[in-house]
């Protein structure tokens, strides 16, 4: 399934709220996260529970397994591009944390894989990175 800009923003910050992609979150903790509204951030939600990308508890959603498969290939390129600008660029946490989410939600999938293979073969000591949360 292919996501808009904005799809990918959000399920890639709902990904790196946690410690895991697969952590319950509340609604207001993605709100404040992406600075939108509460209101915006619930149609978001109800549109992602009726694809199957979220499942809802009570006053929590967290990824279902169908939303950490689709979101897999995205954290391991967030990993990349944030190690890369981390590590090459000598950016902050936060600055290359920000950087890594605007350049996988507004390039093609296709783009970004290419770009972070690139990367990854740039990275000092070349050891893969892991996903480490904002």
């Amino acid at each position: 399934m292919a996501f808009t800009e904005t799809k990918r923003k959000y399920l890639l910050t709902i990904a790196l709220l946690g410690p895991s992609p697969s952590q319950p979150f509340r609604p207001i903790d993605l709100a404040v996260r992406l600075g939108v509204s509460r209101a915006s951030v619930s149609r978001m939600l109800l549109a992602f529970v009726k694809e199957g990308v979220l499942t809802q508890k009570e006053h929590t959603y967290q990824l279902s397994p169908q939303g950490l498969t689709q979101i897999k290939d995205a954290l391991s390129q967030y990993a990349i591009c944030h190690a890369y600008c981390t590590r090459v660029l000598q950016l902050s946490d936060y600055d290359a944390h920000e950087c890594s989410v605007a350049l996988l939600c507004t390039m093609e999938p296709q783009t970004c894989a290419h770009l972070c293979h690139q990367m990854e073969t740039l990275l000092p000591g070349r050891q893969t990175p892991t996903v480490s949360p904002v």
